[in-house]
């Protein structure tokens, strides 16, 4: 496996491990209700903790772990 192979790997268990991290936690919500509450904003009280509390968990994880590198 090539430099390509690798890149298009870890970008997919990236973008697979960032929407489980919005899938987990305290109330553990389904991959397609996570999705959904991306994609189109409900207001329901998923849709609270995917874009106001989990997002940012999120993007800070990756954020520090592309600085620790």
């Amino acid at each position: 496996m090539g430099r390509t192979g690798l890149l298009a790997t870890s970008t997919c268990l990236l973008a697979f491990v960032a929407v489980a991290s919005l899938a987990i936690g305290s109330r553990n919500l389904a991959l397609l209700q996570v999705w959904h509450e991306l994609w189109h904003d409900t207001g329901s009280e998923a849709g609270s903790i995917v874009r106001g509390l989990r997002m940012e968990r999120t993007a800070a994880g990756i954020c520090v772990g592309a600085a620790l590198g």
